[in-house]
Order: structure tokens, then sequence, then C-alpha cells
């Protein structure tokens, strides 16, 4: 089994300009349905690395997919 997978934000809340350093997190929808919280700065469209022994974000992996 593996023990990180890249997924795809499909739905997730905006952000305000300012909110990239605070540490702050937001809920996220990935293309497998489950929904995860990820940091201020994740936008729909991005690629995430995902820990699927828990469902924790791990790190962006790239621009906006649009």
């Amino acid at each position: 089994m593996r023990l990180t997978r890249l997924a795809q934000v499909i739905d997730t809340a905006g952000s305000d300009k300012g909110n990239t350093v605070n540490g702050g997190q937001k809920p996220a929808t990935l293309e497998t349905g489950a929904v995860i919280n990820v940091p201020l700065f994740i936008n729909v469209g991005e690629e995430i690395m995902v820990d699927t022994r828990n469902d924790l974000y791990l790190s962006r992996q790239g621009g906006a997919s649009f």
C-alpha cells in the first residue's frame, strides 16, 4: 500500500491576501470525495500530496490546472 498519493482539490473556500503565512487551515474536498484540512493558500484545481494513512496534507505539488 502506498503511503502517499497525489490528489486534486475540487472544492475549497477562497483565501484572502495575507493569509499565506499565518499557518491557518481550511477544509478542502479532494477528487476522491475525502475532505481534509489544507493550508489557506491551497486553491481549487491544485494537486496536493496526501498521507494515505491519516488523510493529512503533506505538500503542494504544482500550480492550478485550469
